[in-house]
């Protein structure tokens, strides 16, 4: 949710299902750590416009906490009580709160049921029965709707009237459509009185136990004229005098391969890897659906399973099948599937079931500067390592490159990329061995793919290690085919693996930079 919807939404739904509010209530000094924390999720909401991702947000927690800025007001949590605030709440939302002072603007409102759509209704005699009436035109059942509706607002109307500690105001009078309401049903028998009847009923209600002041509306009180304000001067648009840098833009690893971005970058669900083809027969790997969805479902699968426990496969597989919209015979398949990708060793000795969660990051989006990237010195880097040059594109490059890398994990003090590919190169082993996956990334342009990748994660390592040297600490980069991957199939089959060069990755990050070649 925090990756998809933002910090505060799930900052929300963590505080509804953990029930976090009541938890820390019930504490002495509960109301000030419930401030601190509220307080606490403004900061980093706002800061979440500056750091990019999950794992941005989280290190500049961490360097707050480790570096705190004594002189800034941010630092200081509030320590106000929200007790003494208005609150603003429904009556619904009032249930069981009581309130030293309570106001009640609307009690002659009420919503009854329209006879002209849907509405639901009991008969007295089959109160478990609920009925639905799309249209009949009954009087009787739109009586007896009614009749639940009245009830219903009765309920609420005690619940309002009865939160107040100390005195509860509320506005009466004779208004339209104050007949359908719960207080005058109550007060008038549900019926328009006069005004000398209303006030006589109104006093009525006063006893000794509840005493009940009525004071009436003051006849100089004057609603403020609407409209009348006149314009001196015609009103005009404003003009706009200042000038834009059109040269700034974001770039991405798409955009640079088809030589425009026209939507937003996403996380990579192998959206190049061509058109929804024909399924062919078959209930195994290369029968699955291919093309963007099954890519997607993949990827979702892969992103929230366990790597080294296999108990919730199933599960995981199941739901993610239903919300891609494939059909439940391919759970079996797709569960087997996956733990053969999980089996298969990627490196000698190693495959993703042995990877531990604390030593993966997930979907993990990145964003570093170009600053007047000129695009012939970067094509001249390609080309000294035999890398064919991009397509057609300004001469400089100003903005931020963006993406995703679908997994970055560490083993052995060593940082790797994984980038899972749901492609279907043929229904046949060999399909998927070293020489079919070699035309596979140079068909795609993955190969910039994995620089763009590598440099993003060069970046990031060299800001978060302190002796930080990519020959010491940057392990290699995995393009894993998921149709070809299997521990019985021969090595290599389904895995491309590179390493690039320490002096291409140096030069392409002074490129980028906007710094000459050394």
């Amino acid at each position: 949710m925090w990756k998809q919807q933002g910090f505060i939404p799930m900052f929300h739904t963590l505080l509804a299902e953990q029930q976090v509010v009541g938890r820390l209530l019930a504490n002495p000094g509960g109301e000030r750590s419930l401030t601190n924390f509220l307080h606490l999720a403004e900061l980093l909401q706002e800061a979440s416009h500056q750091q990019p991702g999950t794992e941005g947000l989280f290190r500049w927690l961490v360097d707050c906490i480790q570096r705190p800025d004594e002189q800034t007001d941010s630092s200081q949590l509030r320590l106000e009580s929200d007790e003494n605030l208005v609150k603003i709440v429904t009556i619904h939302k009032a249930k069981g709160l009581e309130y030293p002072v309570v106001f009640l603007p609307f009690l002659w409102s009420a919503r009854s049921c329209n006879s002209k759509e849907p509405f639901s209704f009991h008969y007295p005699d089959q109160p478990e029965q609920l009925y639905i009436d799309l249209g009949s035109g009954s009087e009787d059942h739109f009586l007896l709707a009614e009749r639940e509706r009245l009830a219903t607002d009765l309920r609420l109307l005690y619940v309002a009237v009865t939160r107040a500690r100390y005195s509860c105001f509320f506005s009466w009078g004779r208004i339209s459509k104050m007949e359908q309401s719960a207080l005058c049903f109550l007060l008038h028998g549900g019926k328009i009185p006069n005004a000398e009847t209303l006030l006589q009923e109104l006093k009525q209600l006063h006893h000794a136990q509840a005493p009940l002041a009525v004071k009436s509306w003051s006849e100089d009180f004057s609603l403020p004229a609407q409209g009348t304000q006149s314009h001196k001067e015609p009103l005009t648009v404003a003009h706009f005098t200042g000038s834009i840098d059109t040269s700034w833009r974001i770039s991405s690893y798409s955009s640079l391969t088809s030589g425009h971005d026209p939507q937003p970058e996403r996380p990579d669900y192998d959206r190049l890897a061509g058109m929804e083809i024909q399924t062919p027969p078959g209930l195994d790997i290369f029968g699955f659906p291919r093309g963007a969805a099954a890519g997607s479902c993949l990827h979702a699968i892969l992103e929230h399973i366990s790597f080294t426990n296999s108990s919730n496969h199933e599960t995981i597989v199941a739901d993610q099948l239903a919300r891609a919209g494939f059909e439940e015979h391919w759970q079996d398949v797709v569960t087997a599937w996956i733990g053969a990708v999980l089996t298969t060793e990627i490196k000698p000795k190693f495959s993703l079931n042995r990877l531990e969660e604390r030593n993966r990051i997930n979907e993990m989006a990145f964003s570093f500067p170009l600053v007047s990237m000129h695009l012939p010195q970067f094509n001249q880097a390609l080309a000294d390592y035999d890398i064919p040059p991009l397509p057609g594109q300004q001469d400089i490059l100003q903005g931020l490159m963006v993406g995703f890398i679908d997994l970055v994990f560490r083993h052995n003090d060593h940082y790797y990329i994984a980038d899972y590919k749901s492609n279907f190169l043929g229904s046949a082993i060999t399909d998927y061995g070293p020489a079919s996956l070699q035309i596979a990334m140079l068909e795609h342009r993955y190969d910039l793919q994995y620089l763009i990748y590598t440099l993003a994660l060069h970046r990031f390592l060299r800001t978060r290690i302190e002796d930080y040297d990519y020959e010491c600490h940057f392990g290699s980069i995995y393009y894993l085919f998921l149709r070809g991957m299997d521990p019985n199939h021969p090595p290599e089959t389904g895995v491309f693996t590179v390493r690039p060069p320490q002096e291409l990755i140096e030069r392409l990050d002074r490129c980028c930079m906007g710094q000459e070649d050394v």
